[in-house]
């Protein structure tokens, strides 16, 4: 995947410029600040498989530096380890401590990975969740969060419904600052109610034309069912949230953010009551 339409000409020429001055200097590799940042690069000129090959790099030669400044030689070249401190909370704040870059290159390859087409959902899910919680007062990881999000519910191939499910109750994305979690929450219910309406737009539009079913635009009985299925699941996460912001209402404080939360309530509650209706649309068919 390497979608260049959302750069402007000059910003093209500029970022590819960057990236050649980093790939020149340290073309025998060069340090992970560097790495992290061709990672951001790659990222923001729409090539994913770099920025994740780069913020890789940038992770693995962090977590060898901090295994070496920290005693544990026997470590430095663990297969995996920047994986391995990724997964490991305990590890977060020692590393964070270091002054080695890891969060960033986090970031970049949890959201870079969503495009791989053999995707391991755990990881990226691990990766986000490290990513966040190094630096929990960031007021960037909403913007991650909806980075990772959005893409994870374009792909029609994998089950990012469920990887969202347990996003929302991630412990790790509590560590966030209440305005950062909130805001994280925000995004997560926006996005779960684009998803209901298109599929249940999807149902209604597609029930209609059961007459037509053999032309190759129409959706068919499966894909019906498979859209019912995954609505009833959205709105399940947006259940969730909500459920969320009430159990941490001492942390969402104002009336702005409780009037979020009515609001998304109210969308979560008119979504459920449509479910027997879809349900019979799609029994029908």
């Amino acid at each position: 995947m390497f979608d260049r339409t959302h750069l402007e000409p000059n910003n093209q020429k500029t970022v590819d410029f960057a990236i050649f001055l980093l790939t020149k200097r340290y073309s025998n590799g060069g340090f992970s600040r560097n790495e992290a940042t061709l990672s951001l690069l790659y990222f923001h000129q729409g090539n994913y498989s770099k920025a994740k090959t780069h913020a890789e790099r940038a992770m693995v030669m962090a977590a060898r530096d901090w295994a070496l400044n920290t005693g544990r030689t026997g470590e430095a070249n663990k297969p995996k380890l920047w994986l391995e401190i990724a997964r490991t909370p305990a590890l977060w704040k020692s590393v964070s401590k270091s002054g080695n870059t890891f969060s960033l290159p986090a970031a970049v390859w949890a959201v870079s990975s969503i495009a791989d087409q053999h995707i391991e959902l755990e990881e990226s899910k691990v990766m986000l969740e490290a990513a966040i919680a190094m630096e929990k007062d960031n007021t960037l990881s909403p913007l991650t969060v909806s980075l990772f999000v959005s893409r994870l519910l374009q792909r029609a191939d994998i089950d990012g419904i469920s990887l969202i499910k347990k996003l929302v109750n991630s412990p790790q994305l509590k560590r966030m600052n209440s305005k950062s979690l909130m805001s994280s929450y925000a995004i997560m219910a926006t996005e779960s109610l684009v998803s209901i309406k298109l599929r249940q737009a999807l149902i209604t539009s597609g029930s209609k034309n059961k007459k037509t079913r053999d032309n190759r635009l129409q959706p068919s009985k499966a894909d019906l069912q498979k859209a019912l299925s995954d609505y009833s699941e959205l709105v399940a996460i947006l259940n969730s949230i909500t459920g969320q912001m009430v159990d941490n209402d001492d942390i969402f404080e104002g009336k702005e953010n409780k009037k979020k939360n009515v609001k998304f309530m109210k969308l979560a509650n008119q979504y459920n009551r449509d479910i027997p209706r879809l349900q019979k649309l799609v029994f029908n068919l």
